[in-house]
């Protein structure tokens, strides 16, 4: 668990980072994949088969509702979620980062003594908090039936579904409904 310039990383911030990644990478998936590249075949065999400029204005009109709509940033409360997702992991970043400048700054010559310093960790274990309460809040949206409609989010069924590999994420949120 060495990580850059031979530090031991605790296991939970590596654990932090993997739950991070797991989230923006199914997420980057749903939105490259399961939105953009299928909303983009559909507008380019609507406008090969267009018969006037008024036909390829409006499909490009429909494209990016669609796009809109099944990125689910028509929904306030659905984008702030990921925004404040994002802002947490950069938070995360500057965290690891200034974490390391300390461990180095400890013993001068950049080897540090290997070992997180307490305030770091305590603050990954609210950064971990924080994560995991704002990523069973974006699944219980997502889960939601008013967003499980087909037209609404044809693909968002498959999204989920990676979201919760092993049942991690429903099991957290089952977790969290009991402590409320």
């Amino acid at each position: 668990n060495a990580g850059a310039g031979g530090v031991e990383v605790p296991p939970q911030v590596w654990h932090l980072r993997q739950q991070m990644l797991h989230l923006v990478c199914n997420l980057q998936i749903y939105v490259h994949v399961d939105v953009l590249e299928t909303q983009q075949r559909i507008l380019r065999d609507k406008i090969t088969s267009a018969e006037n400029f008024l036909d390829c204005s409006e499909y490009l009109n429909t494209f990016l509702d669609t796009m809109i709509m099944q990125s689910f940033l028509d929904i306030a409360s659905i984008s702030s979620m990921l925004d404040g997702i994002v802002q947490l992991i950069t938070k995360y970043t500057a965290s690891v980062e200034e974490a390391q400048r300390e461990m180095a700054a400890m013993t001068g010559d950049g080897d540090g003594d290997g070992q997180y310093p307490p305030a770091s960790l305590s603050l990954f274990a609210r950064l971990q908090e924080d994560f995991q309460r704002r990523c069973t809040m974006l699944f219980t949206v997502l889960k939601s039936t008013k967003l499980s409609v087909k037209a609404r989010a044809p693909h968002l069924h498959q999204f989920l579904l990676r979201l919760n590999f092993n049942h991690y994420m429903s099991n957290q949120a089952l977790a969290s409904a009991a402590l409320i």
